[in-house]
């Protein structure tokens, strides 16, 4: 297996120029990598941008770990693995001439299916990545401007990944090798049976993954939170869910759900999108509220995400009644639909920025927060939830509490009175 680059040992920081095209920071060294597998072949990596800027600094970051050659177009990168080139990964920018980088992704997940595909884009093109990713083309996502450490982890999780479906293949091979072998002699089948657990967690694995990346999609052209917001209820969801004893895939389905609860909402205009829910009215409120239904159609289409769909229908449903889409009352919600439904509202509370934030985070200007600004806003969520604790199970809103005041979790402490 590849070595993989020592990201403690590259340089950190680094900045974005006016036009966002990364930049090195002065005086920045990476560190001295082997970049040899054991078969003494480079790794190749392939990168395609009509932008010079981003070819040079993704030649200058990772061409010390792998063999990077860039193109300039979708058009020249199709044409060289159409002549016979296999690269292990290729990065591709979304907006370059007439070959888009989806369009270019999708080419080559037919000619190369054992290529890790990963993209790279800005702002308003949430609709055309989600589609390879639900394919299965689009492995990895970044969106620009972007930060030169930032990179070099993607492109070290895309040679993972690629690693991880290479030993699935060995994996399968085996097992179906063995599986033919004992269907003749009916021997003992804990082997095979040891082979199927491991793929199976594998593939699980994959599925966490795979729904991690639309929600970082999500979160990451959505932009109007501080952190990665399907990242942080996932977090949230998945220890309340452990402190209340949902184990296997009971776990992994309220993980999966909190990862895609706001898929929908790559579906609505930017506005709304982005909008605070409490400042809408009329027409852009339905709109809004239309992201639970269309996030289940999504879902539905998936069978891999199973009754993910259900959980992700009613995390917007409020003991009360006074919830959407359904206002179902509170006996009739699910507690996995619950616990989402806490760590959203505790997200939204501590992370959502403000319209002046916004506009500066789509101006590109960093929006540093310090630990006494995160306190403070811990702090201000406290009574809303001290509030609200009849519009929750006791047992859910028990142990998101318990959970809370325990600091586990980075990013999630508060003490309600």
């Amino acid at each position: 297996m590849q070595p993989e680059p020592d990201l403690a040992a590259l340089f950190s920081g680094g900045g974005s120029s006016p036009s966002g095209t990364p930049s090195l920071p002065p005086g920045a060294k990476l560190a001295a990598m082997p970049t040899r597998p054991q078969g003494g072949r480079r790794r190749s990596l392939f990168v395609a941008d009509d932008d010079p800027g981003i070819l040079k600094v993704a030649e200058v970051l990772l061409g010390r770990f792998y063999e990077v050659t860039a193109f300039s177009s979708g058009e020249a990168a199709l044409a060289a693995i159409e002549a016979g080139a296999r690269p292990d990964v290729l990065l591709s920018d979304q907006r370059m001439g007439a070959l888009s980088g989806t369009d270019l992704i999708a080419k080559v997940s037919e000619l190369l299916p054992s290529t890790v595909c990963a993209i790279m884009t800005g702002y308003g093109e949430i609709r055309e990545i989600i589609t390879g990713i639900s394919k299965g083309q689009i492995h990895l996502y970044i969106s620009k401007p972007w930060q030169p450490g930032e990179l070099v982890q993607m492109i070290r999780l895309c040679f993972q990944h690629r690693d991880l479906l290479q030993e699935n293949r060995v994996a399968s091979g085996e097992a179906e090798e063995q599986g033919d072998v004992l269907t003749e002699i009916r021997g003992d089948l804990t082997g095979v049976n040891r082979d199927f657990f491991l793929l199976h967690q594998k593939a699980r694995a994959t599925l966490i993954a795979t729904a991690r990346v639309l929600g970082t999609l999500l979160s990451g052209n959505g932009g109007h939170y501080h952190d990665n917001h399907a990242d942080a209820v996932a977090r949230i969801s998945v220890a309340v869910a452990d402190a209340i004893g949902y184990r296997g895939e009971a776990r992994t389905e309220i993980e999966l759900a909190a990862l895609l609860h706001d898929i929908g909402k790559a579906e609505l205009r930017e506005e709304i999108r982005v909008a605070d829910p409490e400042t809408l009215r009329g027409a852009a409120l339905s709109e809004y509220e239309s992201h639970v239904a269309r996030g289940v159609a999504m879902l539905q289409r998936i069978n891999r995400f199973g009754r993910v769909w259900e959980i992700v229908s009613q995390h917007h449903e409020q003991g009360d009644g006074t919830g959407f889409p359904n206002r179902l009352p509170l006996r009739l919600i699910l507690r996995e639909a619950q616990i989402i439904s806490l760590a959203d509202a505790y997200h939204n509370l501590t992370s959502r920025l403000s319209p002046a934030e916004w506009a500066k985070r789509k101006a590109g200007i960093d929006l540093p927060r310090s630990l006494m600004d995160i306190a403070e806003r811990q702090q201000q969520a406290a009574p809303w939830f001290a509030t609200h604790a009849h519009l929750y199970d006791p047992i859910v809103y028990r142990a998101f509490l318990d959970v809370a005041a325990s600091g586990k979790v980075p990013g999630f402490k508060m003490i309600v009175e």
